[in-house]
C-alpha cells in the first residue's frame, strides 16, 4: 500500500498543480466516466493511506487496525526498562 509520498499519480498531480484530494485522486485514477459505481473495500484498498475512508463500509468490511504507534513505544519502553532491571543488579550503599 502506497503513501502520498511515493505515490506516482499523486506525485504527478502535484507536479501538475492539482490537488491532492480524495475525490481528485480517484478521479484521476479512474476518469470520470469509469469510477466503478459500487465502491468496494478492494477499490478503497488501492488508494494512498492518507486518502482512504474506512468509514464508509460497515466494521466486519473494514480491516484491523495496527495499535496506535505511540502506544506500542510506550509499551516497548516499560518492556525493556522491566527487562534491564531484572538484569542489573541491586544498587547496595555502604552505611559510613
Amino acid at each position: 500500500m502506497a503513501t502520498l509520498a511515493d505515490d506516482p499519480l499523486a506525485l504527478t498531480m502535484r507536479a501538475v498543480g492539482i490537488e491532492v484530494t480524495r475525490d481528485g485522486y480517484i478521479r484521476a485514477a479512474y476518469g470520470d466516466n469509469d469510477i466503478p459505481k459500487s465502491w468496494t473495500p478492494e477499490h478503497e484498498m488501492e488508494l494512498p493511506e492518507e486518502l482512504q475512508d474506512w468509514t464508509l463500509f460497515p466494521p466486519e468490511l473494514r480491516p484491523l487496525e495496527p495499535p496506535d504507534d505511540a502506544e506500542q513505544r510506550r509499551r516497548n519502553r516499560a518492556q525493556r526498562r522491566q527487562r534491564a532491571a531484572r538484569r542489573r543488579p541491586a544498587r547496595i550503599r555502604p552505611n559510613y
